[in-house]
Order: structure tokens, then C-alpha cells, then sequence
């Protein structure tokens, strides 16, 4: 018999990634948990202007992670990308509304 809690928490677990999902197209699951570590990071207003390089480095991502997480949530909508006026390789990232309503729609799945 499975823990009630646990149980809870794999349902959960499961409509983060429908949630996911229906934001993207093809992702695998260690796409998706990159995509959800990137999204919960920039979800915090006092990090939302940062670089692919910072993201990865505070996350413990490796940088070409980041940076296709980074392109497929850019072309699903969840982010911008922009370079930055003082250096070409530097790219900021940002949420867009549809990245911020994912945010949103995940903490109340993980919150409910």
C-alpha cells in the first residue's frame, strides 16, 4: 500500500510535467527538469535579469544544458533572450507572461 503522502506527491509530480508539456513540444524528462529548474529560478523577481551563464552556474547546470534548455523555452514562448549591450556573449533571459503564468501555474500544482 502507497504512502498517502507520497502518492500526493507523485500526482503532483505528474501535473507539473502535463503543465510542462502543454507549454512544449517534445521534451524528454531530463529536458523537463532543466526547463523546471530554469522556470522556478526566474520565477523570483530578484532574478530576472540574468545570464545563461549565471543560470547555470547557480543551478548547477552545465552551460550547453542551459543553453538548449534555454532555446526550446524561447521558442515554446517561455522566454526572451537578448544580448547584452557591453559584451556579445553575454545573452540575459527573461520570462515572458506565458513563462510567468507557467510559474504560477506550477506553484499552485506543487502548493494545492
Amino acid at each position: 500500500m502507497m504512502d498517502l503522502k507520497f502518492e500526493d506527491s507523485l500526482t503532483k509530480l505528474d501535473r507539473v510535467f502535463d503543465a510542462l508539456i502543454s507549454a512544449m513540444d517534445r521534451v524528454t524528462v531530463a529536458q523537463a527538469r532543466t526547463h523546471i529548474k530554469i522556470i522556478f529560478y526566474y520565477g523570483d523577481d530578484s532574478r530576472s535579469h540574468m545570464t545563461q551563464e549565471e543560470i547555470g552556474d547557480h543551478l548547477g547546470v552545465a552551460q550547453g544544458m542551459v543553453s538548449k534548455a534555454v532555446k526550446q523555452l524561447k521558442v515554446a514562448g517561455v522566454v526572451t533572450k537578448d544580448t547584452s549591450a557591453t559584451s556579445e556573449r553575454d545573452k540575459f533571459i527573461e520570462l515572458t507572461p506565458k513563462g510567468r503564468g507557467l510559474v504560477t501555474k506550477i506553484r499552485n500544482i506543487l502548493e494545492g
